[in-house]
């Protein structure tokens, strides 16, 4: 599972008292399973439930939860643009210990693709990363051209501000 670990290693590195004491820190996948369709490959996408646990956490919630959003928006961020499941999908629960330190629970789910490529009978396995928000084109005229280079449709776009979801296309085999 290689994103627990790429967030365990960015937690760590990101969160002082983390790097100081990194086994204060739990993250286990719970309640997984494997995706695999009946196609013609066998790609596998592996959903599961993250826990994240740190016990004797000396700092306030925000230390955690804001490294731990900026790193769920480039690694799953369908948790975040998704109204609905910005609501419901990332959980905490939190023990005050003492006056300085608190245990923390927080829960989410993750998905990570494996793509499995055969080329003459040697498997090989690929993890894609997460498609990126790339920023919007800017205002511009636009043409759709047929074959001959004729001009069929010709239209101006607005100036807009934010970004798209970069969608890669699958490659041939």
């Amino acid at each position: 599972m290689k994103k627990i670990q790429q967030l365990r290693e960015y937690l760590i590195n990101s969160i002082a008292g983390l790097k100081t004491n990194p086994d204060t820190m739990q993250i286990k996948a719970m309640s997984g399973n494997p995706v695999c369709s009946m196609g013609n490959n066998l790609n596998i996408e592996y959903r599961y439930n993250v826990e994240l646990i740190l016990v004797d956490f000396a700092n306030d919630l925000d230390l955690l939860m804001i490294p731990l959003l900026v790193w769920i928006s480039e690694h799953q961020s369908d948790l975040l643009v998704n109204p609905d499941k910005a609501k419901t999908t990332i959980n905490f629960e939190m023990d005050v210990i003492d006056n300085s330190k608190v245990d923390i629970r927080v829960t989410f789910p993750l998905t990570e693709r494996h793509i499995i490529n055969n080329n003459d009978g040697q498997l090989n396995i690929n993890v894609p990363a997460e498609p990126q928000y790339q920023p919007f084109w800017p205002a511009q005229t636009l043409e759709l051209q047929d074959q001959e280079g004729s001009t069929l449709v010709s239209f101006q776009t607005a100036d807009q501000k934010g970004a798209a979801l970069e969608m890669p296309f699958p490659t041939k085999r």
